[in-house]
């Protein structure tokens, strides 16, 4: 019968109480006396089951409480039993509620009858039978049988069936203690949610080269290449021997797990096994076997071997059934499995070679263990090793014969698989319905591309698991950066808090215990260690400009130590802390040699910025590490203040005060004060203070208008610069014709050379041939791209509902009373796609909207030029000023001039700028500071007019990348006979031209000849528009 955990703290308790007493003491003959006077004739398997429970339980319970005293003063006395329970009761309800591995091991262990049952052990799973046998998984058609009597088949479905079992769960590593709550019972299927991980391939010999050589077109191909999924890669044949390389939390033993569950449900001829193999997996059909090295090398590799040999596996094989299967059935399966094992083709997985301790040499000689085991098998065996990258790069720890597999991080794509695939998983589990759930995964993956920071994180199956752990028990993640990492570094230090069994070098069964028990501190000083180990190793690591890398610093174990000495007592070891970096995966990770880091780069800046936040005079703290070096102390700077905020402002806003009054004027400036600048714009961001926080609009104020000189003066690099253009949408942007108002460009009249000359360096035949067009008259191009706050005025005044202004897309079909619904679209619309991130701020190009919205909007403007208020402004690109146009604006109020897209030719002819150059801004080639594309490598759009070194003559600004650009003509496919055939009419069904390229796409497509097309209904996320006022249609050449 199932039991809630009060149920079974409960139960625990009764059974304990009257055992505690002696297991503490070790008094087993004393306990058998009491059991015998009390008329207990089964003693044995009470003690025997009494001691397993102890064993996962001393440690983390209170012995020191007066209840567990006055127990061990009166062992029989019924009164103080009954006090010893009431009190373990509510410890045990407690660490239940904590730990849910615990909790199952407990339940499945008090769950039968203490008096007649006998207990089996597995490596992870703990079954209740009452057959002697054990013969747990078994068929129950052979129960009762010996063992020696079961058919050798049977045998075998049985060693299967149990690592199936133990394999079909998802092992959490490090969990939210809400998501354990709400679990209560339940557990995860492996199955439901693995995403098969990525490798990087061995190269073979020049391949690399001749990758380097491809051309920008392939590099799409290139990169999909370099991704191969694990069990694609063990399809190659040349790849029997395998090392499966992987940082902490790369997902090296989920993987591991998941492999072994597929091939045993397989060999089970289980029909869910096929769901859980690519296509065509060539080794479908190999039996799984699945070693933990750390338990081969405690039990099986002795002090005094000279040399490994495959004996050793053979008997860690033999004791993994015993514990599985139980000694009478190992000892009948044992020889049937060697048998088969040599003569089948089977997947060897050794699980964890960076585990297993060098001292004694038991690593060396596991690893020739392995070598000889390997080297007797069919050559059609596979043999699958996994380790950390440290522990594997000395050549006397690698595995001869033995080919390289690199675990790489999450991808965007897999991210959001995962993602998706984890919150189908927990429907059952929390009672969501299918809405429910699929709004939830879309909420975490926006969050998570929205914010560089998550996606960083969630690369790291093991962290992005910890995200949607927090994510599914919050109900959403925490609004700070510096909550997250507050709660992630709590959850990574559990691990070091939490008690742990392992097997000692003669194979016992011993328990870890937590790192403060161990070394005899509290938790908080363990906490402060790390954080003034973060701060010294931050600070050293930034003091060799030359060398900085993105990586966390390189930690020596006597840095460590210094760490950690403040708060050891006389009696603790140095050797215990390096045990636990070594052993134990937590904040500080084994690089191998006597080097340790923190698990992310990220987690290093935190723990330096709680080191900062406890100094007394922090404000003075942080203004002189960003003054001298912003770029090194920028995050911990901006997680320092926004922990910092959290507690309030006041302390937050003297930093930034302190800061400020210590910046130079604008004339002396330099990078580093620019930079400064851009960081305290973001530190209001992180505390929450932006477009509406009018009590602080002098302080905002002082900072917003040096982040717009930094933009429009081009300082900084791309990459700073655009961010800075970021935090001015979170401030509020107050360039002209950005958020609310609109500036246009006087492009003047005349004739020009359009399209590419034949043989034109990097030109297509859709731009031949070059031709003569002219433009009779002037007309005038908005400035930059239309904005998200710009086009949002147009969705607030209901204009997707506006008849009047969609008589293009109501013509062909694609608008309705109900909004917009384009080719792909599933329903009508009445707001652009939303992209979510950097996409959407305000002063970003709008995007996701089509040719019929674009042109929709142009309506509408043409009918908010009526209004005398809002003005028609025109940038003057002789003198930089911006001034109001009545004239023009009278025009557009008598309908001489309208709002409307531009054709192709005025789109050529704009940003050509007057001149006959390859690139707007006047020259032949194009560098990251002229254009957002993709070798700015900033893999999003960007604010409007944050590359003033892209302007051309006329003044126009992001002509060339950023986001492609519709124009009313319709696509033709080269310029043959094309000012016969120039069709700019807004009507009809027709492909557009997109013109100016956008931020993932190369130079090429970023020149002023270059051409694209799209079908007018389509949307996507790198397609905007800008907006130009001139006559009517139709305009002749």
């Amino acid at each position: 019968m199932d039991m809630d955990i009060s149920q079974l703290a409960a139960k625990t308790a009764i059974f304990l109480a009257p055992l505690l007493p002696f297991l503490i003491q070790g008094a087993k003959d004393a306990a058998r006396a009491a059991f015998e006077r009390a008329g207990e004739k089964s003693f044995d398997a009470v003690w025997k089951k009494g001691g397993e429970l102890w064993e996962q339980l001393k440690g983390r319970l209170d012995t020191e409480q007066d209840a567990v005293k006055q127990a061990i003063q009166e062992p029989e006395d019924r009164d103080a039993q009954e006090y010893l329970a009431a009190t373990l009761k509510f410890q045990l309800k407690n660490l239940f509620n904590e730990d849910a591995e615990l909790r199952d091991f407990v339940s499945l262990t008090i769950g039968g009858d203490v008096k007649d049952s006998q207990v089996a052990v597995g490596d992870r799973n703990i079954q209740i039978k009452d057959s002697p046998n054990a013969q747990i998984y078994v068929n129950p058609q052979y129960a009762g049988l010996p063992a020696q009597d079961i058919p050798d088949k049977e045998l075998i479905l049985a060693y299967l069936r149990s690592l199936a079992s133990e394999c079909s769960r998802l092992p959490f590593g490090i969990v939210a203690p809400r998501f354990l709550e709400k679990m209560q019972d339940d557990s995860l299927s492996l199955s439901g949610i693995y995403i098969d991980l990525d490798v990087q391939p061995p190269f073979e010999e020049g391949e690399e080269r001749r990758n380097k050589a491809e051309e920008e077109m392939q590099l799409f191909e290139r990169e999909r290449n370099n991704r191969v999924p694990v069990m694609e890669a063990l399809n190659d044949e040349r790849l029997r021997h395998l090392v499966l390389l992987g940082d902490p939390g790369s997902g090296k033993t989920t993987c591991l797990h998941y492999i072994t569950l597929a091939l045993a449900l397989a060999g089970q001829d289980d029909p869910a096994a096929e769901n859980l193999f690519p296509e065509e997996w060539k080794l479908k059909k190999y039996f799984p076997v699945r070693l933990i090295l750390r338990d081969v090398a405690a039990q099986h590799i002795s002090t005094d071997l000279k040399k490994g040999n495959a004996d050793a596996i053979w008997n860690a094989i033999r004791a993994d059934l015993v514990l599985r299967l139980g000694e009478g059935i190992a000892e009948s399966l044992f020889p049937i499995l060697q048998q088969f094992i040599l003569k089948k083709p089977c997947l060897l997985m050794f699980d964890g070679l960076d585990e297993v301790t060098e001292a004694d040499n038991r690593r060396e000689r596991l690893i020739e263990s392995i070598s000889a085991f390997c080297a007797t098998m069919p050559k059609e065996t596979c043999a699958l090793v996994t380790a950390r990258p440290y522990a594997y790069t000395d050549p006397k720890w690698q595995l001869a014969r033995f080919k390289t597999l690199t675990l790489l991080p999450f991808n965007k794509e897999q991210i959001g698989r995962f993602v998706d695939r984890w919150y189908q998983a927990m429907r059952e589990t929390m009672k969501w319905d299918e809405n429910t759930s699929n709004d939830k995964a879309q909420s975490l993956n926006g969050a998570i591309q929205e914010k560089e920071y998550l996606f960083d994180l969630a690369q790291r199956p093991l962290l992005l698991t910890l995200m949607v752990t927090l994510h599914t028990s919050w109900g959403k993640l925490p609004e700070d950066r510096a909550d997250l990492y507050d709660e992630t570094v709590r959850l990574l230090l559990d691990r070091w808090q939490r008690w742990r069994e392992a097997r000692d070098p003669q194979g016992n069964l011993v328990i870890e215990k937590s790192i403060s028990v161990a070394l005899s501190i509290e938790e908080s000083s363990v906490r402060h260690a790390l954080n003034t180990l973060a701060f010294k190793v931050h600070t050293r690591q930034g003091a060799d400009t030359q060398n900085r890398q993105n990586q966390p610093a390189d930690i020596r174990a006597d840095e460590a130590l210094d760490a950690f000495a403040p708060y050891l007592p006389d009696t603790a070891h140095p050797r215990v802390i390096i045990n636990y970096l070594e052993t134990r995966a937590g904040l500080l990770l084994g690089r191998g040699n006597g080097i340790y880091a923190f698990p992310h780069r990220s987690f290093q800046e935190y723990l330096a910025a709680c080191y900062l936040n406890d100094q007394p005079d922090p404000a003075s703290e942080y203004s002189d590490r960003v003054l001298k070096d912003p770029a090194w102390w920028r995050e911990v700077f901006l997680l320092g203040i926004g922990k910092m905020s959290r507690g309030g402002l006041g302390t937050a806003l003297a930093v930034l005060q302190i800061l400020l009054m210590n910046l130079p004027e604008e004339r002396d400036r330099t990078d580093k004060d620019w930079l400064a600048f851009a960081l305290a714009g973001q530190a209001l961001t992180e505390m929450k203070l932006g477009v509406d926080s009018s009590r602080y609009e002098k302080l905002i104020n002082s900072i917003r208008m040096p982040l717009v000189s930094l933009v429009e003066a081009s300082h900084l690099t791309p990459r700073e610069r655009t961010e800075a253009a970021d935090t001015l949408a979170r401030l509020g942007d107050p360039r002209p014709g950005v958020i609310a108002d609109y500036v246009f460009c006087k492009i003047p009249a005349g004739t020009f050379k359009m399209g590419s000359a034949e043989g034109e360096k990097d030109s297509y035949k859709s731009e031949y041939p070059q031709f003569e067009y002219n433009i009779p008259n002037n007309y005038f191009m908005s400035r930059h791209p239309v904005t998200n706050a710009q086009f949002e005025e147009f969705v607030k005044a209901d204009g997707y509902k506006q008849e009047e202004y969609w008589r293009e897309a109501k013509e062909a079909g694609w608008w309705s009373k109900e909004g917009f619904k384009g080719i792909y679209d599933s329903e009508a619309r009445t707001e652009p796609l939303r992209f979510g991130g950097a996409f959407a701020l305000p002063n970003h190009p709008v995007v996701g909207v089509s040719w019929y919205e674009a042109a929709a909007f142009c309506n509408w403007l043409t009918d908010r030029f009526q209004v005398s208020s809002f003005k028609f402004q025109v940038y003057d690109s002789k003198t930089g000023s911006i001034s109001a146009d009545d004239n023009l604006q009278s025009e557009i109020v008598n309908r001489k001039l309208k709002i409307r897209l531009p054709t192709e030719a005025e789109w050529e002819r704009a940003a050509r700028g007057g001149h006959e150059f390859r690139y707007p801004w006047g020259l032949d080639e194009i560098t990251p500071d002229h254009a957002n594309y993709n070798e700015t490598k900033l893999n999003t759009t960007s604010a409007v007019g944050a590359f003033p070194k892209g302007r051309n003559d006329y003044g126009l600004l992001d002509m060339s990348g950023n986001v492609w650009e519709w124009c009313a003509t319709e696509w033709q496919e080269n310029y043959k006979e094309y000012l016969e055939k120039e069709n700019s009419e807004p009507e009809g069904y027709v492909a557009r031209v997109l013109r100016g390229g956008s931020c993932g796409n190369g130079g090429v497509s970023l020149r002023c000849a270059a051409r694209g097309r799209d079908d007018p209904s389509y949307w996507y996320n790198l397609i905007g528009f800008r907006c130009v006022a001139r006559a009517s249609f139709p305009i002749s050449p």
